[in-house]
């Protein structure tokens, strides 16, 4: 494996100082220093070369451009509470904010970010991903249990509906754009939408019949080949892999992340990487054969991790 460089967002708590970088090579992490000093960094996207961040500034929260040293190319603040995930698609960038419920489109150009505009979905939504899917745009909105769908310019075409409690938090679409698969925060869920009809078809447990809810699933992630989901819970401190067959899923393996409060994961061809925020580390594991080695490969000590992003 090629060594690559990648990116952690982190919580302003536990003496975080902002954004860390690390090195990635062979399942070994080193280097772990800190990239860019933004408080609340919550989510990153690596986009055309720069890394994109959501971000509090003094005069409010909204969004930093940076170039591959860290330095800040711009910096624009246009709401007073952070957003919580940002996505980039044809000079356009997209913001989830859980607290406003809301979404803003945001444009890049020369190195230079432009506020276009805010959509209110509703207060207390929820607000938690943006997801693009075909000319449109999918954000579930956590504590609607509906994922409402927008074209690129936010009017809204149409919305998908989940049962009372559901939680719907982020999905990852198949491979064959067919279905759509997503995780539920407040059940411990995976829902299998089928997009011909914009409709739930499946749902499945993330837990054992004896466990009670733990309603803090978080990150879903698809394996590259796209026959393997993999879920993480926090509390739970487990990232739960399924095999995935259309609507058929099925649980083959449920990993323990070695650590405490598996935020986010991110999977390469071969490795598995887990942020673990409340045990302040990064941690790798080795994918083989459609499983992952029980023993992680390699950890990093950084603290309060919440987003991990990989230079492309």
């Amino acid at each position: 494996m090629m060594k690559k460089i990648g990116y952690v967002g982190t919580y302003d708590e536990n003496h975080s100082a902002g954004i860390y970088r690390f090195s990635l090579e062979n399942g070994i992490l080193s280097d772990g220093s800190l990239f860019a000093a933004i408080k609340n960094a919550k989510y990153l996207k690596y986009y055309q070369d720069k890394l994109i961040a959501i971000g509090d500034f003094e005069d409010g929260a909204g969004l930093a451009l940076l170039d591959q040293d860290g330095q800040l190319l711009d910096q624009p603040v246009y709401e007073q509470k952070t957003s919580c995930f940002v996505d980039a698609h044809d000079h356009h960038i997209y913001t989830a904010n859980y607290h406003e419920g809301s979404v803003s489109e945001i444009m890049i150009h020369e190195n230079k970010l432009r506020f276009v505009q805010k959509v209110i979905i509703e207060e207390g939504a929820g607000c938690h991903q943006i997801l693009f899917y075909e000319d449109l745009i999918l954000v579930p909105c956590l504590l609607l249990d509906e994922i409402r769908i927008f074209d690129q310019d936010l009017n809204l075409e149409g919305i998908i509906r989940f049962p009372p409690g559901f939680g719907c938090r982020h999905g990852v679409l198949s491979h064959d754009g067919k279905w759509l698969y997503v995780v539920g925060e407040l059940s411990d869920q995976v829902a299998v939408v089928d997009l011909t009809q914009w409709k739930t078809v499946r749902f499945y447990s993330l837990l054992n019949s004896t466990e009670r809810p733990y309603r803090q699933s978080a990150a879903i992630r698809l394996s590259s080949d796209g026959t393997l989901l993999f879920v993480s819970t926090r509390g739970r401190n487990t990232v739960t892999i399924l095999r995935a067959d259309g609507c058929d899923l099925r649980i083959i393996q449920t990993l323990a992340v070695q650590g405490d409060h598996p935020r986010d994961i991110y999977l390469t061809d071969d490795l598995l990487l887990v942020a673990n925020r409340k045990s302040n580390e990064l941690v790798t594991f080795k994918l083989q054969d459609g499983r992952v080695a029980e023993e992680p490969v390699s950890r990093l000590n950084l603290i309060e991790g919440v987003a991990i992003a990989l230079k492309e």
